[in-house]
């Protein structure tokens, strides 16, 4: 599995990749990164110079903090013998966990969501 960078960490990636002077693919060889990722940090943080026909649709993100968001979320009361019901603001979603109800998979869904 590969590791997960922060967007200061591929920042620092693709600077020391645009002054190599290496082509996307050999650059991810070296570093072990996956090309993908590497072309797509690319374009996130700027377009990527050296891949020829790339067009900028999004802005520029700044820091992880711009590209980061919130959603708040209510639980309400758990009355026993009913469903315990979560309400994701902002999402057309409410969960509902019986007794018994897995604690990982919920924080799994929840880290998924939000």
């Amino acid at each position: 599995m590969s590791k997960k960078r922060t967007a200061e960490e591929w920042r620092q990636i693709i600077e020391a990749w645009r002054a190599s002077g290496l082509t996307q693919k050999d650059f991810a060889a070296q570093r072990n990164l996956t090309l993908h990722s590497l072309r797509w940090w690319a374009w996130n943080l700027g377009g990527s110079q050296k891949n020829e026909g790339t067009t900028r649709t999004k802005p520029l993100a700044q820091s992880a903090a711009d590209t980061l968001q919130f959603l708040p979320v209510r639980i309400e009361e758990h009355r026993p013998h009913s469903p315990l019901r979560i309400r994701v603001d902002g999402l057309p979603l409410t969960l509902e966990l019986e007794e018994g109800f897995s604690r990982t998979l919920l924080l799994d869904l929840l880290d998924a969501l939000c």
